[in-house]
Parts: C-alpha cells; sequence; structure tokens
C-alpha cells in the first residue's frame, strides 16, 4: 500500500525531525512552503470527503463516520486558529459542529472504551446523519486562497 505524505504528516513532525539512531540524510523532507498546509487543509475536504458521500455504504461503517468526523473538527479548528490538534481534542470541538450528541458519543466509545453493539436501522440514520454533516462542514469552509482569520 502506498500512501502519501501529506502537508498534515509534515507539520506534525517536529522541525529537524525526531531523535534518530543513525544520522539521516539532511532535509529529508523539505520544509513546507507558507500557505501549503492550510491549502491542503481546504482542498482534502472537497476532492476526498465529499465525494466519498455520494458512496452511502461506506458510511454503515464505523472508521469512516469515525474519521469523517475528526477531520471536519480538526479542519475546522486549523482554519479557525492555525493550530493542528489532536482528535481527542477534536472530540470535544464536535457538539459546536452540530455534531449529534449520540454520533460523537459513539465516536468516542470507539476510540476510548468498548462500545455496545448498533442495529442495522440506528447504523443508517447514524451515517446519514454523518454524511449530511460533512457535507454542510465543508460547504462552510472558508474558500481556497483564505487565509485563517488572526488578529492583527
Amino acid at each position: 500500500m502506498e500512501h502519501p505524505v501529506t502537508p498534515v504528516t509534515r507539520r506534525r513532525e517536529p522541525p529537524g525531525g525526531g531523535p534518530t539512531l543513525h544520522d539521516p540524510p539532511p532535509e529529508l523532507l523539505p520544509p513546507l512552503a507558507p500557505g501549503r498546509w492550510e491549502e491542503f487543509i481546504r482542498r482534502d475536504p472537497a476532492e476526498f470527503w465529499l465525494p466519498a458521500t455520494a458512496r452511502p455504504r461506506l458510511w454503515l461503517r464505523d472508521v469512516w463516520v469515525d474519521l469523517c468526523l475528526l477531520v471536519l473538527a480538526r479542519a475546522t479548528v486549523t482554519l479557525r486558529d492555525g493550530r493542528l490538534i489532536t482528535k481527542g481534542e477534536a472530540l470535544a470541538e464536535l457538539p459546536a459542529l452540530g455534531a449529534p450528541a449520540d454520533v460523537v458519543r459513539g465516536t468516542r466509545e470507539r476510540r476510548y472504551a468498548d462500545p455496545g453493539p448498533i442495529g442495522p436501522l440506528r447504523r443508517v440514520r447514524r451515517a446519514m446523519r454523518a454524511r449530511a454533516l460533512l457535507r454542510r462542514g465543508i460547504e462552510r469552509a472558508p474558500a481556497a486562497g483564505a487565509g485563517p482569520e488572526r488578529s492583527p
């Protein structure tokens, strides 16, 4: 499986890399150009997640619901505040984005506890609500080229 090193992954890495057993080659990954991280945060939801909302069967799987909620919250905070938050912090942001409490609770339980089974009707309802929330969140995102709002 190939997985690209995204600007988000590169942003999480400490400058100069982390501790190593052997000296890594200098500038294994060059620094991100200014604005590249924010541009990726705006583009990725529209190019990957929005088309995925047209495939309803995907959303019957827990991983799709959980990940879309966390991506939405993390992207929102990044564009609003210019910082990357953890997945745990993203869970706390979800209610302000209009995420249904039971959907957030289920995501939290799957990450940090042992959730009970979910019935087929509830699974379909949850999928529909998560997809709708994600679509609304992407539509409300700042337009490409706009930077995070900051005080002077």
